[in-house]
C-alpha cells in the first residue's frame, strides 16, 4: 500500500491514475468541444465539467498531504527537472480547478447544487486564468508523458515500472 524505494505504492498509483483519467477526460472533452463542437465525448463529459474538475482538486489535495506522508520512502527523482516538473504539475492540478471555482458559478456535483456561486470581483480574472492554466497544464502533461516513455524506451530505467508497481528490474 504505501511507497518504497524501489516502486511507488497502491495508494500513490491509485491516486497518480486516477487523477491522470479524470485530467485527461476533462481537457479532452473541452479540446474537442472546440474543434468539434456537437461530438459525443463533449456532449457527455460537459454536464460533468465541474464535478470532475471539484474531484480533480479533491484528489491533488489527498495526493499532496500522502506525499508528503511518504516523502522519505518515495523513489527518488530521476533529477532537479523532473523535480521541478512534478513541482509545476502539482501547481497547475491545483490552480485549474480553483480558477474555475473562483470564476463565481454555483458549485455543483453529480448535478446537485452544493454552494451558491461566490460574487467575487475575481470573477473575471479567474475566467481569463482558468483558460490559461488549462493550456499551460496540457503543455506540462504532454511534457510528462513524452519524457516518462523517453525513460521507457530509451533509458530503460525502470521510471514507469515504478509507477505501474512493479520493482526496477
Amino acid at each position: 500500500m504505501t511507497d518504497s524505494r524501489e516502486r511507488y505504492g497502491a495508494i500513490s498509483r491509485l491516486l497518480h491514475w486516477a487523477t491522470a483519467l479524470l485530467v485527461t477526460l476533462q481537457l479532452t472533452s473541452v479540446y474537442m468541444s472546440r474543434w468539434q463542437p456537437g461530438n459525443w465525448l463533449s456532449q457527455y463529459v460537459q454536464p460533468w465539467h465541474m464535478t470532475i474538475g471539484v474531484t480533480v482538486l479533491a484528489l491533488v489535495v489527498v495526493r499532496l498531504l500522502w506525499l508528503c506522508r511518504q516523502m522519505r520512502h518515495r523513489p527518488p527523482h530521476q533529477s532537479k527537472a523532473a523535480l521541478l516538473g512534478h513541482v509545476f504539475l502539482y501547481v497547475l492540478l491545483l490552480m485549474v480547478p480553483l480558477s474555475g471555482l473562483l470564476q463565481g458559478y454555483g458549485v455543483q456535483l453529480f448535478g446537485h447544487l452544493v454552494t451558491k456561486g461566490l460574487d467575487t470581483p475575481l470573477a473575471g480574472a479567474a475566467h481569463a486564468l482558468h483558460g490559461l492554466f488549462a493550456y499551460v497544464l496540457t503543455a506540462l502533461v504532454v511534457g510528462h508523458v513524452f519524457m516518462v516513455l523517453f525513460h521507457h524506451l530509451i533509458r530503460r530505467d525502470g521510471t514507469l515500472k515504478r509507477m505501474v508497481g512493479k520493482a526496477n528490474t
